[in-house]
């Protein structure tokens, strides 16, 4: 569990184990962090064990989490894999013994921004041994509903939008434009991490009006855990046909796939050929056909085309808009990348895609489609 959350076991000591996050630098790791220890406690949970003593327990656990500056030295079979100075260690083994059975402690400090991606506990203040001033701390109970790192800063609340008024402007220009030619046009906004590519994008998209003329759908990269190949496409997909992110599996797969069958007639007959791919992706439990990538790439295609005709046979009814908005392209599979030249074959609709990235698309991956890149400063 704790290397599939980018840690390190550095010791193993007794019936204690002590893991790092952060040796390369990423900056999630609180969140790993504490994304490893609750399930390490639903395995420890989960465990079955048959003993002839009797009044023998099950095992519990109680983890402590904080994170700071230490020196890390190589270390040996006794002393473990890495030995660390510094108070962020100690301080981990503190908050660990404070924690009650079951119980999860994190300094608040090691959570930061992510602290939204959980369900936690009023904040305490914990005095601890060695320690002058008590330590803000969190006891964690479970994981909140937040699916991004933008929708858990805005459980904790966003400071007014300002000195974007251009970028905005520009934003809607395009749009016009998109409306105007009725033809596909791409923008590109990057910059450093932080800076506010999708708070930029999230405030644009929100004031543009619902209505049946236009279509706002919007998928999302993360570095995070092993995400799902075609993630923010596969994300893409279930807005389009209105399925719930987070439905549960077992007897509900059928009723999905019905649900599924039924979206993908209602937008266009001319999907159903692809009806066999968005199923084998989207309700695996129910197909298990192997979709090839090109067969993904096509059924987006297919869909965001289906999205932007008209959806009656009035020759006469204008297309509708449709914005396509994909964030953090930056850490995109190579399979989600094939997405981008895939969509010249839509460039007579009016169709608006925006990339948020960290970096300017490089050539390689535009293929030779014209977008325009917008560094946000």
């Amino acid at each position: 569990i704790i290397p599939r959350h980018g840690g390190i076991i550095s010791q193993i000591r007794g019936d204690g184990v002590f893991a790092m996050f952060g040796f390369d630098s990423r900056e999630d790791e609180g969140r790993r962090a504490t994304e490893a220890a609750l399930d390490l406690h639903e395995a420890i949970k989960n465990l079955t064990l048959v003993t002839r003593y009797p009044g023998f327990t099950c095992p519990t656990m109680h983890s402590g989490i904080h994170s700071g500056l230490v020196l890390a030295m190589e270390g040996d079979q006794l002393l473990g894999r890495y030995v660390l100075v510094g108070a962020a260690a100690s301080l981990a083994s503190r908050l660990a013994d404070e924690a009650d059975a079951d119980e999860i402690l994190v300094s608040a400090g090691s959570l930061g921004g992510d602290a939204h991606f959980f369900e936690l506990k009023e904040l305490r203040h914990i005095k601890l041994k060695g320690q002058n001033e008590p330590l803000a701390t969190f006891s964690v109970a479970g994981r909140s509903r937040a699916n991004t790192r933008f929708e858990a800063r805005q459980h904790r609340g966003l400071a007014r939008i300002t000195g974007r008024d251009l970028h905005f402007n520009e934003l809607n220009a395009q749009l016009e434009v998109t409306k105007a030619v009725r033809s596909l046009q791409v923008r590109v906004i990057w910059g450093e991490g932080g800076i506010g590519k999708t708070r930029l994008v999230e405030e644009f998209l929100e004031q543009i009006p619902k209505n049946i003329n236009t279509v706002v759908l919007k998928g999302y990269c993360e570095s995070y855990l092993n995400s799902e190949p075609l993630q923010p496409l596969l994300q893409i997909w279930r807005q389009a046909f209105e399925l719930q992110l987070n439905t549960p599996g077992g007897l509900r797969d059928n009723v999905i796939a019905t649900h599924l069958e039924e979206a993908v007639r209602r937008i266009s007959p001319a999907l159903e050929p692809h009806l066999p791919v968005y199923q084998a992706l989207l309700v695996p439990a129910v197909s298990s056909v192997p979709v090839a990538e090109y067969a993904a790439i096509e059924a987006t295609v297919a869909l965001l085309k289906a999205l932007s005709l008209p959806q009656s046979d009035d020759s006469q009814q204008t297309p509708r808009t449709l914005v396509l908005f994909i964030d953090d392209w930056q850490w995109a599979d190579d399979a989600t990348r094939r997405i981008y030249p895939a969509l010249q074959k839509l460039a007579d609709l009016p169709i608006l895609a925006i990339f948020a990235s960290r970096e300017a698309i490089p050539e390689t991956d535009l293929r030779g489609q014209s977008a325009q890149q917008l560094e946000l400063q």
